[in-house]
This record gives C-alpha cells, sequence and structure tokens, in this order.
C-alpha cells in the first residue's frame, strides 16, 4: 500500500507542475495528484465537488499534525489547502504585478488521505476531491473565465510568470516547514501498522467483502483504480463509496485504538517539538490570511 498521504482522484494543480516545485517533500508526497494506482484519472482529472467547509480551528492543534483518525485528517486538510490557497495568491499578484496573463489553475481542493479514510465523509460525498471556497476577487473570476475547470494552459509560460510560480511556491514550502517534517515523521510511525497482525488479519479481509458486495477487485490500490475511472468519466461514485465504508468500518475498528495509543507515545517523545509548533502555526497563519486575503478552513461532514 502507498503510504498516508496517497490521495484519491485530486486533481494535478497547474501551481505544482509548471516548473520542479516540491522542494519539500516532507508532508507533502502524494497529496497534489491521483492515486498511485490511476493513470486514467491523470489525463482527465475530476472536477472537485463542492462540500461544507468550516472556519473553526480547533483549540488543539495536534490531530492537525498528527492525524489518528479520517475525521482527525480533515484538519490536516485545511492545513495544507490553506498553504496551496496563500501559494495561488502569492502567484496572482505577482503575475498581476507584471502585466502578465495568469495561467489556468485547476481549482483549488482539499486532498484525502486514503491511508486514514474518513469513512463519514466518503459515505456522504463519495472519494472524489472536494472544492475550496473561492474568493470573490475581481482576478479569480477573470483568470477562470472562458476556460473548463482543469483545462490546461493554452500557451507556453513566460519568464515572468515562471518566476511568480516559483515565488508561490517559496510561500507554500515555508508554510509546510513548519509542520511538514513532525507530520512525515508520524506518517512513518503509522504506516508500520501495517505489519501487526490484527491489522494484518482484519485487512486481508477487505478485498472477500468488496466481492460479496459485487465489487470484484484483488485489492485496495486495484479498487482506487475502479473510483478513479468512475471519477474520470464524471460518473457517481457514491455507489463505492457504500461498498469500501462497508468493507473498511472492520479494519478502522482495529486501527483507530491502535493510532491513537501510538500518538500518545509519539507526542511524548516529540513534546517540545509539538509545543514549539503550536506557539508559531496560528500566528504565521493569521499573518498569512491578512497579508493574501484566503482562510483557514477545513473540509466539513455538514453546514
Amino acid at each position: 500500500m502507498a503510504g498516508p498521504s496517497r490521495a484519491a482522484a485530486a486533481p494535478l494543480r497547474t501551481v505544482l507542475t509548471l516548473v520542479t516545485l516540491i522542494t519539500l517533500t516532507a508532508g507533502t508526497a502524494g497529496c497534489a495528484g491521483p492515486s498511485a494506482s490511476s493513470t486514467e484519472a491523470a489525463a482527465a482529472p475530476a472536477v472537485p465537488r463542492s462540500s461544507p467547509v468550516t472556519y473553526e480551528v480547533p483549540a488543539d492543534l495536534t490531530p492537525a499534525v498528527l492525524p489518528a483518525t479520517g475525521a482527525e485528517a480533515r484538519w490536516s486538510q485545511g492545513l495544507d489547502a490553506f498553504g496551496e490557497a496563500v501559494a495561488e495568491a502569492e502567484v496572482r499578484g505577482c503575475v498581476r504585478a507584471r502585466g502578465e496573463t495568469m495561467p489556468a489553475l485547476v481549482p483549488l481542493a482539499f486532498t484525502r488521505y486514503m491511508d486514514l479514510p474518513d469513512l463519514d465523509f466518503i459515505r456522504r460525498h463519495g472519494f472524489g476531491s472536494t472544492a475550496l471556497p473561492t474568493t470573490s476577487s475581481a482576478e479569480s473570476a477573470e483568470s477562470t473565465e472562458g476556460r473548463e475547470p482543469g483545462s490546461p494552459e493554452g500557451s507556453a509560460v513566460s519568464g515572468p510568470v515562471r518566476r511568480c510560480m516559483a515565488a508561490g511556491q517559496r510561500v507554500l514550502n515555508d508554510f509546510r516547514a513548519l509542520y511538514g517534517p513532525l507530520r512525515m515523521s508520524w506518517f512513518r510511525e503509522i504506516g508500520r501498522l501495517a505489519a501487526d497482525e490484527s491489522v494484518a488479519r482484519v485487512y486481508g479481509a477487505f478485498p472477500s467483502c468488496l466481492a460479496r458486495r459485487g465489487v470484484k477487485v484483488t485489492g485496495e490500490d486495484r479498487f482506487f483504480g475502479l473510483v478513479d475511472r468512475r471519477l474520470a468519466a464524471g460518473r457517481s461514485d457514491l455507489d463505492l463509496a457504500a461498498d469500501y465504508t462497508a468493507c473498511m468500518g472492520p479494519v478502522e475498528a482495529v486501527r483507530e485504538p491502535l493510532r491513537a495509543a501510538l500518538r500518545d507515545r509519539f507526542a511524548a517523545a516529540h513534546r517540545q517539538e509539538i509545543e514549539e509548533l503550536t506557539d508559531k502555526l496560528m500566528p504565521r497563519v493569521r499573518r498569512l490570511e491578512a497579508r493574501y486575503g484566503v482562510r483557514l478552513c477545513f473540509p466539513a461532514l455538514s453546514a
């Protein structure tokens, strides 16, 4: 299986692909593209679907950096998406200041970690990435007018625009440097749970559970390939979401308590790092919100 940052059917973002940009891999690998099992979705990324969001920040930021459940991973998704929104705002301002034309961008979206499956959210909304609320700024409306979401840029990118894209990535990397390394260390820890005997036993029953529901795949990666093809074709995946949540429920019933206990030990071993991050993260978020006019928000089950 891929690591905890694997995402299903996430749209490719021009802001992350025009130049070789992801220099801070900690906490970002796999967050900006389709799942490893998907090839067709990369050619025809699904348009992000709208879903409710919340602007309420948790009092304890530990689950946002060290998620142990799918529901807690919504906080992590919000942090990642906020960094991308800030990066895009930097690019837009830079391009506008230079009188250049903004290249077409895939709409910003939350991207979920499918090795921390949020079963309630998947059951309700399916697997597709969910769109961030957009600003009402004139430049955002102008840049998206007259094109299909997800369409590639129509012409070569100029040197000044390329430099603006690199500036946006530096802003993103700088923000994710606050929490990315610690989160990646945590993801490595929970990845080791795959070798736990109780996890392996219940996870081994996942394909047979799907088969009993009429979905004949050999494993989770093949299942996500099916999901990606369905989304790329613009079809509903809610039936597959129901099958997945029914069959993954027993797996998560075993994994979640193990993750929770593991996080207690991990947090104790990294107490100083977590305290320093808690002191720095929200002040940095508030400064970026004020500078770029974007807001930190998180996926929500309902409005």
